[in-house]
């Protein structure tokens, strides 16, 4: 199935939907699954693959600010724009991750 060209998308992937402010989980969910379907013959899943699947979809959909791994990051920055993911970062842009939060304004609770 993967011995084709990259256009031989399942037809569920073909047509994605566009960003949602009501529903940018699903946005995430179906952009980084055609991410992950155009790398499929250069990456092999690994066994926490799922759960750093679930864990980009979400953090990237409700998230402002969010860590990941290099490569999670690397397929989150392919979701084509316009959007409103979090910005992401990973280990080696710590400083830059640290600077953007001494950035913030304080909360004001009260």
């Amino acid at each position: 199935m993967l011995q084709g060209r990259k256009d031989t998308l399942p037809k569920k992937l073909v047509t994605l939907p566009d960003y949602s402010v009501q529903h940018p989980a699903q946005f995430a969910f179906f952009q980084l699954q055609r991410v992950i379907w155009n790398e499929a013959r250069a990456y092999h899943l690994k066994a926490n693959d799922g759960i750093d699947f679930c864990h980009a979809v979400v953090a990237s959909s409700y998230g402002s600010i969010i860590t990941l791994d290099k490569h999670w990051k690397r397929r989150i920055l392919k979701i084509p724009k316009p959007h409103c993911l979090a910005r992401t970062f990973y280990r080696a842009e710590l400083d830059e991750l640290v600077d953007e939060f001494e950035a913030l304004e304080p909360a004001n609770i009260g």
